[in-house]
């Protein structure tokens, strides 16, 4: 479906084969660069990040013209927050939680659920008579976006979408050296002003 290289930088190449109505795509987040992959198919785009840093990705889903009914749904919510961990080669910590809340004044019914993985947490949102979806998947670990958002498309049978991609933590130091380094100037630095 999609796959992420990791280097210095990487790209994330999400293939909407067969492409979806609207054309999904993929907007442009901090550090990265929307462009339409040359001698592909319409639904096939590619988002270059320029440096791959910090605490972990960030990956948002918002979809439009989705299945109502896989929606309103609390049981296929959560069934894809219980895969999605073990397709995403991620750690649960605790099962996922799902709510079924009702309409309110001025706020639409829907499901609301999250899984806690050992890496971060999942969270879905729907809102089926809207025909909306939001999905947060923030993991400290790299992870394959094309093959999240695929799963998640293909679940909820979303229409149209569009992603955005941060990098959280970004003065996080990954580089264990790196780490070792700034802890014992917090030290050093903490004996100077304490004694």
């Amino acid at each position: 479906m999609g796959f992420v290289s990791v280097g210095k930088a990487f790209s994330a190449k999400i293939d909407t084969h067969p492409p979806l109505p609207h054309n999904g795509g993929l907007s442009r987040g901090p550090g990265g660069r929307l462009t339409r992959a040359a001698g592909n198919p319409a639904g096939f785009w590619e988002v270059t990040r320029l440096e791959l840093f910090g605490f972990g990705p960030h990956l948002m889903i918002d979809g439009y013209h989705a299945n109502a009914a896989k929606l309103a749904d609390p049981e296929l919510v959560r069934e894809v927050l219980d895969r999605l961990p073990e397709e995403m080669e991620m750690t649960k910590v605790l099962p996922p939680v799902v709510q079924r809340y009702p309409a309110a004044l001025g706020q639409a019914e829907g499901i609301t659920g999250v899984v806690i993985i050992a890496e971060s947490h999942i969270a879905i949102h729907t809102f089926p008579a809207q025909r909306f979806i939001s999905v947060d998947i923030f993991s400290c670990k790299e992870f394959d976006l094309g093959k999240a958002l695929g799963y998640v498309v293909e679940r909820f049978e979303i229409g149209r979408y569009e992603t955005y991609l941060i990098n959280r933590g970004k003065e996080y130091p990954k580089d264990v050296e790196l780490a070792r380094r700034i802890v014992a100037g917090e030290r050093e630095y903490l004996q100077a002003r304490v004694g």
